[in-house]
């Protein structure tokens, strides 16, 4: 199981403003407990255009948000149990509607058999009613970076690269 202990700025990133997310982890995955992984705040409307998400959706924009977060636990998980063909390292080698299935069948298991924890942050949510941990924090930031008209763009750049390929 994976503990999302924090997440910060990624302060080594000068050119791509990104977060720092870092997890205590089972030692298999890090000798020390402690995995971190760097991703930029932008991929949430990279990575909508290429799986063709419709963030109009909110189931789309919960898996979008849980894959963000999962995506190298999945990819680690995969690869150490010989599953490492179910990895999606090119996201163009399956259609979007198929790429969209694989990982909602992906975040279904890990998020029932393995899923990530958090514990709440009550110095930061104090005022709040309810506490949030660093996972509900670093979900609410990725929404709010959510560029609609960005991911339309980006679709049709998609679209037109995907048909490229196609002839």
């Amino acid at each position: 199981m994976w503990k999302m202990l924090r997440v910060d700025e990624d302060l080594e990133s000068e050119k791509t403003p990104r977060w720092l997310m870092v997890f205590e982890v089972p030692q298999e995955y890090a000798p020390d407990g402690v995995y971190s992984v760097s991703i930029p705040k932008g991929l949430v409307n990279d990575w909508a255009a290429v799986f063709e998400y419709d963030m109009a959706r909110q189931d789309h924009v919960d898996d979008l948000l849980d894959y963000l977060v999962y995506f190298a636990y999945i990819n680690e998980a995969l690869r150490r149990e010989g599953r490492a063909d179910e990895v999606l390292s090119d996201p163009l080698a399956l259609d979007p509607g198929q790429a969209r299935s694989m990982i909602k069948g992906q975040l279904s298991e890990f998020k029932a058999e393995r899923p990530i924890v958090q514990e709440a942050d009550l110095n930061r949510t104090m005022s709040a009613t309810v506490s949030a941990g660093p996972l509900d924090v670093l979900k609410s930031a990725m929404r709010e970076r959510i560029d609609h008209d960005l991911i339309g763009k980006n679709q049709q750049m998609m679209s037109a690269y995907r048909k490229g390929l196609e002839r």
